[in-house]
């Protein structure tokens, strides 16, 4: 701890820039947190009060999942059901504005707090996609967005499809349920055993 206590005095201290000092503390957790495993990592009393309101379902979203991409927002999914699915936003879409305003090189936090909102309200996604030479514009009304971790849905009389979008406690139990729930429909189709 003394070589970090030292380092932090000096660049507080003769870095050519002001630097925070909360900032460079969290993200020397970050970092330490990064090296460990792809699923560690701090959050801070805001992130935890926006996870909290999203599980809550007290904020309204469009129903992506997506990473920063160089200086834009990479669509990973639009989740089955959401206003961002339902529009047709896909996998690969690069989201370069909101409302009108240029996103390149904004922060994380920035963008997460732009593309969330009070449920039905109306934001604006400038995407471009591969193969589209003009940009595609998305008119979207915000919505509380579930956060299951599992989807099912039978895609023909013998098929089920599930999804596990991400591990949380329950995750175990809803995909028991989920192929309790295809194994109930398939059962019900003549023929199938």
């Amino acid at each position: 701890m003394g070589l970090f206590d030292d380092v932090f005095e000096r660049v507080i201290a003769d870095y050519v820039d002001a630097v925070s000092g909360k900032s460079l503390i969290e993200n020397a957790i970050n970092g330490m947190l990064a090296k460990l495993d792809s699923y560690s990592s701090y959050m801070d009393a805001r992130a935890l009060r926006d996870l909290n309101d999203k599980v809550e379902g007290k904020v309204g979203g469009i129903g992506v999942d997506a990473y920063l991409d160089a200086a834009y927002v990479r669509v990973i999914a639009a989740i089955d059901g959401t206003p961002a699915s339902r529009a047709g936003i896909k996998a690969g879409d690069l989201i370069v504005a909101v409302d009108g305003e240029s996103i390149r090189n904004w922060a994380q936090q920035r963008i997460v707090d732009r593309m969330r909102g009070p449920p039905q309200s109306t934001i604006v996604l400038s995407i471009q996609r591969n193969g589209v030479d003009d940009l595609l514009q998305f008119s979207l009304v915000r919505e509380i967005i579930a956060s299951e971790a599992v989807s099912h849905r039978l895609i023909a009389p013998d098929i089920g499809y599930i999804r596990l979008r991400f591990s949380n406690e329950h995750a175990d139990e809803d995909l028991r349920a989920a192929v309790d729930r295809l194994g109930a429909q398939t059962s019900q189709e003549p023929g199938l055993r």
